[in-house]
């Protein structure tokens, strides 16, 4: 394989920060291994002072990374339709800040892949660590008046749905179709992928099986982190 002597990407990636620094810290690492090295976008969502501090300190040298600052935490689906209006390039790797690249030359193959007019989107591998197992790439079917989700194997290059941990997608589909933003967390990516199906203009996610991404949670080491551990799984706002 003969990587590219350019250094410029063809995508960007948006992440989500809300308190959590390490961890959103080695996320944003995991791409900046590469000789292609994306533009990235941080969304800070109105964390504590000192959690900004420590990825900006970080971060300081990067010149491919920019800090956008809220005052408040909007969630994930309002936050990422921010960061497609924040982000320049066609594409964009929408990443939680729990998840990490883990494939050798990982940005070059997302940017070698990128680009098919066909599709919407892109959904790499995604190792649960917690779950020990690879999270099943799914498809939307309709059976009578229902709909079920089935487990799309590898025979299925393309499917209708992805997991919101981190997918690519073209930036101008979700200008089109923006992320419901009554959602808090949780659920949002469902329901645009459901979306799209029921008004029969379904999304189309070509698999991406030479990219893995390790989703994992890192321990809480702070108070900041323990509010944003207790704000992504409070019970009220998922019921809500």
């Amino acid at each position: 394989m003969v990587e590219p002597s350019h250094s410029a990407a063809n995508f960007d990636v948006g992440v989500l920060f809300f308190n959590r620094a390490h961890q959103t810290l080695e996320c944003i690492l995991s791409f900046l291994n590469d000789d292609i090295k994306p533009s990235i976008v941080v969304l800070d969502q109105g964390s504590a002072a000192e959690q900004r501090k420590l990825l900006e300190d970080a971060l300081l040298h990067q010149p491919t990374v920019r800090f956008i600052t809220l005052d408040e935490n909007i969630g994930v689906g309002p936050g990422r339709n921010r960061l497609a209006r924040e982000c320049s390039a066609d594409w964009v790797l929408f990443i939680d800040n729990d998840t990490v690249l883990n494939t050798a030359g990982g940005a070059w193959l997302v940017n070698s892949a990128v680009g098919h007019e066909d599709v919407d989107g892109y959904s790499p591998r995604i190792l649960n660590v917690h779950e020990d197992r690879f999270m099943d790439r799914l498809l939307i079917a309709g059976q009578g008046q229902r709909l079920r989700f089935d487990v799309a194997g590898p025979d299925v290059p393309i499917t209708n749905t992805f997991s919101g941990c981190a997918v690519v997608l073209r930036r101008s589909f979700l200008l089109n179709q923006p992320y419901d933003e009554r959602y808090f967390v949780g659920f949002e990516d469902f329901e645009l992928a459901l979306r799209t199906f029921t008004r029969q203009i379904p999304m189309r996610v070509r698999s991406l099986d030479d990219v893995t991404l390790v989703h994992k949670h890192m321990p809480v080491v702070s108070d900041p982190d323990v509010t944003a551990t207790r704000m992504r799984y409070s019970s009220p706002d998922l019921r809500k």
